[in-house]
């Protein structure tokens, strides 16, 4: 048996939630929408790829399958996270093709890891009396 932090998943999520919040826009999109700048975008794709990360290749649920929904979520993340990195503008928007995919693998990810959650053996052990954990 091992200890498993209830806490972890609900933080993982909130890491990765930010990323719905980001707006790309079209070249040709004279719409009021603000896009968000790659400078601002920066600091919530770091954070969701430190927590993506290790859910996917060290956590002790050992997810099967939503690793490779997780990997292209990844992939999107690191994509807009190197031009962040390369922009010299800081007034420089995201690609709108970029957020689209990137919410794309987020939707998806998030379905499958529902699913895959939902079927894990997760068990809470009540105590019993000499068998309790805190004692």
């Amino acid at each position: 048996m091992q200890r498993v932090d209830g806490y972890y998943l609900y933080a993982v999520g909130s890491q990765i939630h930010p990323l719905s919040e980001l707006k790309g826009k079209p070249n040709w999109d004279t719409s009021s929408t603000k896009p968000t700048t790659y400078a601002e975008a920066f600091l919530p794709l770091m954070v969701a790829e430190g927590a993506l990360e290790p859910l996917l290749i060290r956590s002790i649920f050992r997810l099967r399958t939503s690793v490779q929904a997780g990997q292209k979520l990844l992939e999107a993340i690191r994509t807009i996270k190197t031009k962040a990195e390369n922009s010299t503008d800081n007034e420089a928007t995201l690609d709108w093709f970029d957020v689209y995919q990137l919410a794309t693998a987020r939707t998806t990810f998030e379905s499958i890891l529902q699913a895959e959650l939902a079927l894990i053996p997760l068990y809470v052990v009540m105590p019993k009396a000499g068998y309790d954990i805190t004692t």
